[in-house]
């Protein structure tokens, strides 16, 4: 899909620092509308050609080309989780019982779910074929939004169009888009909504809000790790950035959305369930960052001091719903000779995530240095490859060359050896091919650039606006900056995983800020000398 303003444009401001004055005696609204680029957009600027199809032809070429190559090498799409994730619902309820049981779930924001429900019960296909259908067409919004993104930041037409196939179509990216979990979806739609950002600030069209606020909700919906504080801060800055030019019921019931819709499901869990969490399962969380990082000799000290007095496992209890399936049951079933799962939406949870939350509260005040200590674990996880993960194994196995080549050319990816023992990290250090801790230099750097580009453009913003550009740094720097804090203090054990989800953002904006970046420094020295 073409673009709707020439981004060659884009690229020619961007050898400009943003806000600094051009030819003397021309306006600043005149200069933004040359330049629309890194500069302020404004409602006059014209629209010049766009890029044309070449760039989205080569990109469909590289998306088929890739995946076929993988499908080659053995790659295949795994369902199998539909029987053992405890973020999914049992299938047969969800084919079933779809209504009844979305409504009473209250361990995860239902999203995810639905999406699973609805592909399950009305596609006509076998249930593996039907899902990897629907993962391929969230890695082709993902390869457009990249190099839309890119485009954005003033990244050459056909150097958008490398970056979003390196990124795209990476061993990691792929490894993602054949396991059934709600991180790929929602990381491309995370990059799909920075994306969608800037075509409304480019351009004010209706379409383009309703796309951000749509996509921003689906995240929210999808991932209890993106908050609703998330979802306000984005199309905050989405409407800040360009306001409507007229306050139609339509522009009015789009920004109304998020409140109808998270705000009900809130309302709903506060009424059913007594927290407005759209995720019963916070308080499990950060009982794992406080408590799950210890040794076992600590927890016992803990629990012989009467800090530690939750139930090691959840008591049954009298059920307000009993002819609820999906709160009923303590187990579900498993399928296909798996064993029997915890079922983490049974009612008598809801007392247990409670008692967990008050052991991880009374922990942190005991012992605040443990709890600092694990959450320090967390950080080391958090900067491993999102390839090296248990349940990536058997797809990686097969292309475990080029995901190491990946990992060592583009990620930076470097053993290492933290100063501190993590007992939770047994997990990472198993997928890793030599057992060891492993550290993205590039991640790490990315995510520095990016948050530091946010921060820069912000101090701007009062006095210069915000450019189509520049509020695609900001929002993609409050989205890195909150789930890296998030995952970092309130997740422990699988912190990479869940990092993964900003990971294709972070290095499509890394990479415009460092070619602004680039292009500034030359053109300083070139009006120096």
């Amino acid at each position: 899909m073409p673009d709707e303003e020439d981004p060659e444009a884009a690229e020619a401001s961007a050898t400009a620092e943003p806000g600094t004055s051009g030819t003397s005696g021309t306006s600043s609204v005149g200069r933004a509308a040359r330049r629309p680029g890194w500069r302020r957009s404004t409602p006059s600027a014209r629209r010049p050609p766009a890029d044309g199809w070449a760039p989205f032809a080569a990109l469909a070429a590289a998306f088929v080309a890739s995946r076929a190559a993988y499908a080659a090498a053995g790659v295949r799409f795994d369902a199998e989780p539909l029987f053992y994730l405890v973020q999914l619902v049992e299938p047969t309820l969800l084919t079933d019982r779809m209504a009844e049981s979305l409504w009473y779930f209250h361990s995860q924001p239902p999203g995810f779910n639905l999406l699973v429900g609805v592909t399950l019960r009305w596609s006509p296909f076998p249930e593996a074929v039907s899902l990897q259908v629907v993962y391929l067409a969230f890695g082709a919004l993902l390869l457009w939004a990249l190099y839309d993104v890119a485009r954005t930041l003033g990244v050459p037409r056909w150097g958008a169009v490398t970056a979003a196939v390196v990124i795209g179509c990476a061993p990691v990216v792929v490894l993602y888009e054949n396991w059934l979990s709600y991180e790929y979806p929602v990381a491309a739609m995370l990059v799909a909504l920075v994306a969608a950002v800037a075509r409304w600030v480019r351009t004010a069209h209706l379409r383009w809000l309703v796309a951000v606020v749509a996509l921003a909700c689906a995240c929210v919906l999808f991932r209890s790790l993106l908050h609703p504080l998330w979802l306000a801060g984005v199309v905050g800055v989405a409407v800040l950035a360009r306001r409507p030019p007229r306050w139609s019921p339509a522009v009015v019931l789009t920004l109304v959305l998020p409140v109808l819709v998270v705000g009900g499901l809130m309302v709903k869990n506060q009424v059913l369930f007594g927290t407005p969490q759209l995720s019963s399962w916070f308080p499990y969380n950060v009982h794992q960052v406080a408590v799950g990082g210890l040794s076992e000799t600590e927890r016992e000290r803990l629990r012989d001091e009467g800090i530690l007095v939750a139930p090691i496992w959840p008591e049954d209890c009298a059920r307000d719903r009993p002819d609820v399936e999906v709160l009923a049951r303590t187990w579900q079933r498993g399928e296909r000779g798996a064993e029997q799962i915890e079922n983490p939406n049974d009612e008598c949870r809801l007392l247990w995530y409670s008692q967990l939350g008050d052991d991880a509260r009374a922990t942190l005040d005991a012992e605040p240095r443990a709890v600092a200590r694990n959450v320090a674990g967390s950080a080391v996880i958090w900067v491993t490859p999102g390839s090296l993960y248990f349940s990536l194994l058997p797809n990686r196995a097969h292309i475990e060359g080029a995901d190491t080549l990946y990992r060592h050319t583009v990620l930076g990816d470097v053993p290492w050896s933290p100063p501190i023992e993590i007992p939770s990290a047994w997990a990472v250090l198993l997928s890793a091919p030599d057992e060891r801790h492993h550290l993205s230099l590039t991640l790490v750097a990315a995510t520095m650039v990016v948050l530091a580009g946010g921060a820069a453009a912000a101090l701007r913003w009062r006095r210069e606006g915000l450019s189509p550009a520049r509020t695609v740094v900001v929002v993609a720097a409050g989205t890195v900056g909150f789930v890296a804090v998030s995952s970092i203090l309130f997740e422990h054990g699988e912190n990479n995983r869940i990092r993964w989800l900003t990971e294709p953002l972070t290095l499509v904006v890394a990479l415009g800020v460092a070619v602004w970046a680039v292009r500034w420094v030359l053109a300083r020295r070139r009006s120096s000398g």
